[in-house]
């Protein structure tokens, strides 16, 4: 095994590998969520890798940024205002309409509170009752 040498506090090592990570932002869903300011800023590699050695948030960043091989996104369901009916109860529900020209309606998801701002970051479970937070 190695360590993943796009990761960040490993600002020498990605000296060393000149041109082969590079910085990008991730929002999941690529929708515009009125409240949310914040995108998590991810060092990834310029082409896609194999993941097998990710696990967490940064198997999710990386998977669901299009940086690993063979290597699925595990989040399938953004979160709609109604998901996870019994947990978060002080969420803030909000506004989010797709990006670009696809024709999908607005709907209303949801945000908590999250280090002084507030986050959409909850992975979704396929039965849509739980959440858990995924950073």
């Amino acid at each position: 095994r190695y360590m993943f040498y796009c990761t960040k506090g490993m600002s020498s090592l990605v000296r060393l590998h000149k041109g082969l990570c590079t910085t990008r932002s991730f929002a999941f869903p690529a929708h515009q969520i009125y409240g949310l300011r914040e995108q998590n800023v991810l060092v990834v590699p310029v082409s896609p890798r194999p993941c097998d050695y990710l696990f967490g948030e940064h198997y999710v960043y990386t998977s669901c940024s299009g940086g690993c091989l063979h290597s699925p996104c595990p989040l399938k369901n953004h979160p709609v205002y109604d998901s996870c009916p019994t947990q978060y109860p002080q969420r803030v529900g909000t506004y989010a309409t797709t990006s670009g020209d696809t024709q999908e309606e607005p709907y209303l998801t949801f945000l908590t509170r999250a280090n002084g701002g507030y986050t959409n970051q909850h992975f979704i479970c396929a039965s849509k009752r739980e959440c858990l937070p995924y950073s």
